[in-house]
């Protein structure tokens, strides 16, 4: 496998990640790809490993227990990086296009040594992102695989997102109360957003930058305090956030819906 990346770390992980999941899996494994900032280029010190590993079918019951061991191998390795990985193992018909039954998939959050089944992959955004952005570790390059997703689509899932997420955080105002959750929502915000208006999936950083040219002036300050406190989850979940940005992360939120249903 080539160096996807330029991180000698991260690519002796994914190379152990291709050769474990062909190990397991067989010939079951059409393609493996690298998503998100490391494919994309925005990558750093503090992003995810993402991936996603494309199936003929689904993991067989016989085979499971094996993979979830391959996973926790992975997890122990000795760089910091081994406890980045977060992805989802897709079949290929799921993977092609929309899935309107949206059927849970293999997935693996950063930070867990243990598989779990999700809705997190089956996504337009993760569809997008594989297509447009992903490098191929193994198997055909994702254009094969993945069918255009149209911006339409997209844009109406960010749109569904900014609603679900916001009464989440109504239902559960403790969400927010964390110096990693706070401005984990922020950016997240950001995020979809920009994508809502330019039909793009665009970094935490980049979305950042996207937000200080197109929003408010009033939001400048909460996006680059946001940007600032990025770091490790494990620390951060320990900080109670800031009582003033716990204010203005709520009004955020109300503008971006607000903006959002304009753009809608």
């Amino acid at each position: 496998m080539p160096s996807p990346t330029p991180v000698p770390d991260v690519n002796e992980l994914l190379a152990r990640l291709v050769d474990g999941t062909r190990e397991v899996l067989g010939e079951r494994v059409v393609a493996v790809y690298l998503l998100g900032s490391f494919a994309a280029g925005h990558f750093d010190r503090h992003s995810d490993v993402d991936f996603l590993v494309a199936l003929e079918d689904d993991v067989p019951a016989d085979r499971l227990a094996d993979l979830q061991a391959l996973h926790g191998r992975l997890f122990e390795g000795d760089s910091a990086w081994s406890r980045r990985l977060d992805g989802s193992y897709i079949p290929r018909p799921i993977l092609r296009r929309a899935d309107p039954k949206r059927t849970p998939l293999l997935y693996l959050d950063n930070g867990s040594r243990k598989l779990v089944r999700s809705l997190h992959c089956n996504r337009h955004v993760i569809r997008w992102m594989a297509r447009e952005q992903g490098i191929a570790l193994f198997g055909p390059s994702p254009e094969q695989l993945i069918d255009p997703v149209p911006r339409a689509a997209l844009r109406r899932e960010m749109g569904e997102d900014m609603v679900l997420w916001a009464a989440e955080i109504e239902g559960d105002p403790a969400m927010l109360d964390s110096q990693h959750d706070q401005p984990y929502t922020v950016l997240g915000y950001c995020r979809m957003l920009a994508t809502l208006e330019t039909g793009e999936v665009l970094s935490k950083d980049q979305a950042a930058r996207w937000a200080k040219g197109a929003l408010d002036p009033r939001w400048h300050g909460l996006i680059d305090r946001a940007s600032a406190l990025r770091g490790d989850p494990a620390l951060g979940v320990r900080q109670p956030a800031d009582p003033a940005d716990l204010a203005l992360t709520r009004a955020f939120i109300d503008d971006a819906l607000s903006r959002a249903s304009r753009v809608g």
